[in-house]
């Protein structure tokens, strides 16, 4: 279980270092966490926010209908997937794990964004 977890994240994060580089050539930068705070009420902002939230749920929806693996995340029933809760759980989530270093400040949004739904809504 630990194994798939590992390689759950390693791959966000791959995927997330994938989106970085495109994002260079594109002059297109992706949101890091160090920057949520002027970020947060940009309108460009609030569509990546929402496109994470709506693939990492796509994801993980996925993968509790396959039932190859536990899902990372289990959002209640009702629960709406909107921008105003995407950037409440990643509020909360900073609040109780402080970004240290220079390394935390340049993660990228969404993988904060994971952590915290993880964190918040975990499987049972």
């Amino acid at each position: 279980m630990k194994k798939i977890l590992t390689l759950s994240i390693v791959l966000l994060v791959n995927l997330s270092a994938l989106s970085l580089n495109a994002n260079a050539q594109t002059g297109i930068p992706t949101p890091l966490i160090g920057d949520f705070a002027q970020q947060r009420n940009d309108v460009n902002f609030h569509r990546y926010i929402d496109g994470a939230f709506d693939g990492l749920s796509t994801y993980d929806f996925v993968v509790q209908q396959r039932g190859q693996q536990k899902p990372a995340f289990c959002l209640p029933a009702g629960v709406d997937t909107s921008v105003k809760l995407a950037i409440e759980l990643i509020d909360g989530y900073v609040q109780a794990n402080p970004l240290k270093s220079d390394a935390d400040r340049k993660s990228p949004t969404s993988i904060v964004l994971f952590l915290a739904l993880e964190s918040k809504y975990p499987c049972k």
